[in-house]
């Protein structure tokens, strides 16, 4: 058997609908209709043209015509709202929709009417049109789930690039049967031509949807143990409060009685003494952490609160709402691991005065610029990954904190450097603040 190629009408159908309907999470959040009809009809009339002009190419300028098209599902996908990123993984997946549509299509209606020995137009247009639609609310129900805002958090650069390259290679091997039809592998039958077509763009099909549907648990697993952490650090903060509130209490009912020993204190040196032991004691409860940011918030007052019991002095100037885009299991594993490692430096100074901390958050240009510094006696030996060497036994097990921070650094496109200058550790972070307005 051998069947008509594809009307390129159809072509232009199937990739104009592939690319609306892989576009519907988008298109859900535009309330205007006459612009939907509008950009839907540029969209079609823009591939029929191109479907057209590549019609008049000669064979050798075959793949021209195709990335032709491509391109404009490409830039349709754009017009829609969809980000660049987005765009170019839409286009893998609503290419291989509309080549499986087409393709599946067209090769039911040719095995129909060769059946029944009858070619007609009418009969062609209501049989592709039932097809169509009944692929097209297929890959409907499989989308209408899908949230774009969900879609441009879980699709990196990698998953793009997979993308490209499954839909690449379910066509080119979708369209080898038309390179071995002088071949004796039966490829001279149209109809084993299209089944294997179909057969590949659906496999190449349900691959993307299979790896999205993967990336889509991941990334709310991953939702799902942030609000974990959110919740705890609240529960941690409510501790915290507690706590606090329980060693005010007796802090109050001891400033009572020191209060009463000062109104009876005759000698001058020890009322002295004793309004100093008092006011060392108001000024550690009398400030209330408020960075701007909740998580940091409660990282800092646990600290403090730590700091505060073995003797180290640890002082804060932080703009915390310059960190408010940061996730919050990555704040509080940067956070933590550099405050805990500062800690861990500075108790290990036998003078109590030198036990001295600092950190800073400020913004500079588009950039949240983060600075703690830590006084320490120790030497250092810095490694070829310009980190410190661990002084513990368990090297391999240790130094994990820093390469952790390093890890969020370049998760956020930032930077981090470490030097020690006069007994002075200083961890310089710098990280953009990527899509944050200054009002």
């Amino acid at each position: 058997m051998i069947f008509p190629d594809i009307p390129r009408i159809y072509t232009a159908l199937a990739e104009t609908f592939a690319v609306i309907i892989v576009s519907l999470p988008i298109l859900k959040k535009q309330s205007s209709l006459h612009s939907f009809i509008i950009k839907g009809a540029i969209i079609l009339i823009g591939q029929v043209f191109l479907q057209f002009i590549a019609d008049k190419f000669p064979l050798y300028l075959w793949i021209l015509g195709m990335f032709l098209n491509i391109t404009w599902m490409y830039l349709s996908l754009y017009l829609l709202k969809n980000s660049i990123k987005i765009s170019f993984y839409l286009t893998a997946k609503s290419f291989v929709a509309a080549e499986l549509t087409a393709a599946l299509s067209w090769h039911l209606y040719c095995l129909l009417a060769y059946k029944v020995r009858k070619f007609s137009l009418t009969s062609e247009i209501i049989f592709m049109g039932i097809s169509y639609a009944l692929c097209f609310i297929s890959l409907a129900l499989v989308e209408r789930n899908a949230d774009s805002n969900d879609t441009e958090k879980m699709i990196g650069k990698k998953e793009v690039l997979i993308a490209a390259f499954t839909a690449l290679s379910i066509f080119l091997f979708s369209n080898i049967g038309f390179l071995l039809t002088e071949a004796s592998l039966g490829f001279n039958d149209s109809s084993n031509i299209f089944i294997l077509r179909s057969m590949m763009n659906f496999s190449g099909l349900l691959i993307l949807l299979t790896q999205e549907a993967f990336r889509r648990d991941e990334y709310l697993r991953q939702e799902l143990l942030a609000m974990q952490n959110a919740f705890q650090l609240q529960y941690n903060q409510y501790q915290a409060y507690r706590e606090n509130s329980d060693i005010i209490s007796r802090k109050v009912h001891d400033l009572k009685h020191q209060i009463g020993i000062i109104k009876d204190e005759a000698n001058d040196e020890k009322r002295a003494s004793y309004l100093h032991d008092m006011e060392i004691s108001i000024r550690e409860f009398e400030s209330k952490v408020d960075t701007g940011n909740p998580v940091l918030d409660t990282i800092i007052s646990q600290k403090s609160r730590y700091c505060l019991q073995h003797d180290i002095t640890f002082t804060c100037l932080v703009q915390g709402e310059l960190l408010n885009h940061l996730d919050v299991m990555d704040l509080s594993s940067l956070f933590g691991n550099a405050i805990d490692n500062a800690i861990e430096a500075v108790e290990k100074i036998p003078n109590k005065d030198q036990r001295l901390i600092t950190l800073k958050i400020s913004k500079y240009a588009q950039f949240a610029i983060i600075k703690l510094d830590n006084y320490d006696l120790s030497e250092l030996h810095f490694t070829t990954e310009s980190l410190p060497q661990t002084s513990k036994s368990d090297k391999q097990n240790h130094g994990i904190g820093l390469k952790s921070i390093r890890y969020i650094c370049e998760k956020y496109q930032g930077h981090m450097t470490l030097t020690k200058k006069d007994n002075w550790v200083k961890l310089k972070i710098i990280l953009p603040r990527l899509g944050q307005k200054d009002f």
